[in-house]
């Protein structure tokens, strides 16, 4: 199956490269999930210490698996819409396509880069 990005080049385009943001961006982009997945796991260590069984254990415990789960949500959202994005140089253009449900494309035509400033 063609990822969507392959669709929207034309006849006689060929890839020159494929790439993506490098996998530290979706630590970078993702500092508050991590923070909140982080501190969940050391709330659970904290928990397993604690004695005693009664309704404010409890409700502790649901507090912190709530934290995890959700983390974990927001994590997987960010390294699903990493996955889904695309750096694609061709010989005729460069393409950025972005977006988990709905795409987003920009390009930009090779005659048009005047400056590349590394």
């Amino acid at each position: 199956m063609p990822r969507y990005a392959d669709t929207l080049l034309s006849d006689g385009e060929r890839i020159a490269l494929r790439s993506r943001q490098h996998w530290f961006a979706t630590i970078l982009d993702g500092r508050v999930p991590w923070a909140i997945f982080v501190a969940s796991i050391v709330l659970i260590v904290l928990r397993l210490q604690m004695t005693g069984d009664g309704p404010l254990e409890q409700g502790l415990g649901i507090i912190i698996l709530a934290l995890l789960v959700v983390s974990l949500a927001w994590l997987g959202k960010h390294y699903w819409s990493w996955y889904a994005q695309d750096y694609i140089v061709t010989n005729r253009r460069v393409l950025k396509v972005e977006g988990i449900l709905n795409k987003r494309s920009a390009d930009s035509s090779l005659e048009k880069v005047n400056d590349a400033v590394l």
